[in-house]
């Protein structure tokens, strides 16, 4: 059945998103560096919000050459602590923002929450390029979970010390019409000297489905998706829409175990994709078909539209994680389109 226009249009609002972030910037744009970029979430948001990215970070090589692919973006790879302010060509004062989604590994809810995990202390290398560029705005990203733990204080504390008057919310991407259940820790920094405070954006949307995200797929799914191992399928099936491998062991009169394959609901927006993937023990499985979504198909739950493209070589699991490790460009666009408004 051929697509209609109202069947199309959280497609056409991505499809809109990366024509306003790959079009030419406007004189006097807004600049924006991004640290820890991961595949560029932050950075279509911040370029469909008109700023112009001077650099980014990332330590990882295959999320580097994404943003470099998609974005022609100037990315510095390695340690960040050996990214030299000098890296950027802007005066103290000049760059509007600094934007920094540190590793959440240490905090997030599906991994061990280690206090002492070595990446829970990277934030302090965002505050030292804060205190070195004096950016007149600060965001960061995170898991909420972040909100509500001792580092928040430290980072807090730290960000008053250089000079920003901070504000940290949660909000949920399905409200700024993101097709995924994802809710992300956001602070605002604002520099001390600028007659504004910080703020959130209020949310824009209703909740997407995943019938509506999924509707007029591209004809390339991206890189191939792996059979779910035949002796897993028998469990697959029990699987209802919503519900867990966990859940459906139980249901079952099975000891509850740790199996975290997860099937979607056509009628809800998609579950939020996490970085791991293990085939046969985790993944995200279609709503109705018995098989793991595919790259095209996770792209749209986290609005990561159809154009962005993968670099040669790139394996699921790749693309996998690089779509759970990164914020939903759509709410990106809010919080970038409403900080610019607050200091410029």
């Amino acid at each position: 059945m051929t697509a209609t226009i109202r069947d199309t249009y959280y497609r056409d609002r991505l499809d809109r998103l990366w024509t306003a972030a790959t079009t030419d910037r406007a004189p006097g744009a807004p600049t924006v560096i991004s640290t820890f970029a991961g595949m560029g979430g932050s950075t279509l948001g911040y370029l469909a919000a008109g700023y112009r990215e001077i650099l980014a970070a990332e330590h990882h090589p295959h999320a580097a050459e994404c943003l470099r692919l998609n974005f022609g973006t100037d990315v510095r790879t390695g340690d960040i602590a050996a990214l030299e302010p000098a890296a950027n060509p802007l005066r103290p004062g000049e760059l509007t923002v600094l934007d920094g989604s540190p590793p959440c590994q240490g905090f997030s809810t599906s991994g061990l929450r280690r206090l002492d995990d070595p990446r829970n202390h990277l934030w302090r290398q965002y505050a030292r390029l804060a205190e070195a560029w004096k950016p007149r705005a600060l965001i960061m990203e995170n898991v909420p979970p972040l909100g509500s733990s001792p580092v928040f204080g430290l980072l807090a504390a730290e960000l008053h010390r250089i000079g920003y008057r901070t504000r940290a919310a949660i909000l949920p991407a399905t409200l700024f019409g993101a097709a995924t259940d994802r809710r992300r820790f956001i602070l605002v920094g604002i520099r001390e000297d600028l007659d504004a405070e910080p703020s959130h954006p209020h949310p824009t949307a209703r909740p997407v489905t995943m019938r509506e995200a999924l509707a007029a797929l591209p004809d390339d799914p991206g890189p191939e998706a792996p059979p779910i191992p035949a002796r897993f399928l028998g469990l697959v099936r029990m699987i209802t829409p919503g519900s867990d491998g966990s859940a459906a062991l139980a249901a079952r009169g099975g000891r509850k175990a740790y199996w975290s394959v997860k099937r979607m609901d056509w009628d809800r927006p998609g579950r939020a994709i996490t970085s791991s993937f293990r085939r046969g023990t985790s993944g995200f499985i279609h709503p109705d078909a018995n098989r793991y979504l595919t790259i095209a198909e996770l792209c749209r739950l986290q609005s990561v539209p159809d154009a962005y493209a993968w670099p040669e070589g790139t394996t699921y699991r790749d693309a996998h994680n690089r779509i759970g490790n990164s914020v939903p460009p759509l709410l990106m666009h809010a919080v970038a389109a409403h900080v610019r408004d607050l200091v410029t």
